[in-house]
C-alpha cells in the first residue's frame, strides 16, 4: 500500500528583494486528512499557500501535488509562459478561500458558484448563441453541482440573494462552497474562522470534517484559532519567522516547547 502524500512541498524558499518571507520549507500533506499550518503573525504562512495555489511562483524549490490522475510539479505549471498560474494550479485539482473573503458581492449567490465552474462549461461561442442541447446539458449540470454544494453549506435558501447580503459567516461558507465547485482534491482555507462567533466556528469545525468525511476532500488550513486546530487536525505544522520550526499531531505541538516559545517571545534555552 501506497503511502505516498497527497501534497509535497520540499525546500521553498521565497525571496521579496532582500526579503526571505518562506526559508527551506518543508512539510506533506496526507491524503484524506486535515492538516493546520499555524505560527504567529507575519510567520510566512499566506505567503506559502500563495506558492501553493498559484499567486505567486517560489524562488527555489518544489511543491508536488500527487493528485488523482497524475503527480504534477507545481512550480513547472506557475513558469509556463503566457498563463495564469493560478488558472492551471486549480485544474490540477487545488482549491482555495482567502484571509480577506473575495466573493463577487453583485452577484448572487448562485452566481458566485456558476462563475467558479467556468473551466468546466462548454464555451464554444457558438453552441451558446444557438443553445444547442450540449450546451444546456452542461448548464443545468453547472446549476445542479451549485446546489449540491449549498445545501452542503446550508445557504440553498440563500441562492438568489446578492452575496454582499448575506452575514459574514454565511459568506464564509459561500467561499467554501464556490471553492468545492472546481472539483479539487485539496482545498487549503485561510483563515477560515477569521471573525466568526462560537456558534459560526462550532459549524466550520463540523462543515470542514464534512468535506473530508463525505466529500473526500483532503483539507490544508491557516488558522489563528487554537481550539479549532486542535479539535479537527489529524497533523500540524508550525511556522515562525518563514521557516519550519516544528511538526506533529495535536498532543506533540500542543507540549513542543519550541513552539511554546515561538508564541509566547520566550527563549526556550533559559533556565530562569
Amino acid at each position: 500500500m501506497s503511502h505516498q502524500p497527497l501534497l509535497e512541498v520540499k525546500n521553498l524558499t521565497r525571496r521579496f528583494g532582500g526579503i526571505i518571507a518562506n526559508n527551506n520549507v518543508s512539510f506533506e500533506v496526507q491524503k484524506d486528512a486535515i492538516t493546520s499550518l499555524i505560527g504567529p503573525n507575519g510567520a510566512g504562512k499566506t505567503t506559502v499557500f500563495n506558492c501553493i495555489t498559484g499567486f505567486y511562483s517560489a524562488t527555489s524549490g518544489e511543491i508536488f501535488l500527487h493528485g488523482p490522475d497524475a503527480s504534477v510539479e507545481v512550480g513547472k505549471l506557475l513558469n509556463r509562459p503566457f498563463t495564469g498560474g493560478s488558472y492551471l494550479v486549480s485544474r490540477a485539482g487545488i482549491a482555495r478561500t482567502f484571509q480577506n473573503i473575495r466573493l463577487f458581492k453583485e452577484m448572487t449567490v448562485l452566481e458566485n458558484l456558476l462563475v467558479a465552474q467556468h473551466r468546466m462549461q462548454n464555451r464554444n461561442l457558438l453552441a451558446g448563441i444557438l443553445l444547442t442541447h450540449a450546451f444546456s446539458i452542461k448548464e443545468e449540470e453547472s446549476v445542479n453541482r451549485a446546489y449540491e454544494w449549498l445545501d452542503m453549506v446550508d445557504l440553498a435558501v440563500d441562492a438568489n440573494r446578492l452575496a454582499g447580503e448575506l452575514s459574514y459567516g454565511r459568506q464564509r461558507r459561500l467561499e467554501i462552497a464556490r471553492a468545492m465547485c472546481t472539483n479539487p482534491c485539496l482545498v487549503c482555507l485561510d483563515e477560515p474562522a477569521a471573525g466568526l462567533n462560537p456558534r459560526e466556528t462550532v459549524d466550520l469545525s463540523r462543515l470542514i470534517r464534512k468535506l473530508r468525511d463525505e466529500c473526500g476532500v483532503t483539507v490544508l488550513l491557516i488558522e489563528h484559532d487554537m481550539g479549532l486546530v486542535m479539535e479537527i487536525s489529524e497533523h500540524i505544522v508550525v511556522m515562525d519567522q518563514g521557516a519550519v520550526i516544528d511538526r506533529g499531531d495535536p498532543e506533540h505541538i500542543r507540549n513542543s516547547e519550541v513552539v511554546i516559545a515561538a508564541y509566547l517571545g520566550t527563549d526556550v534555552e533559559d533556565e530562569t
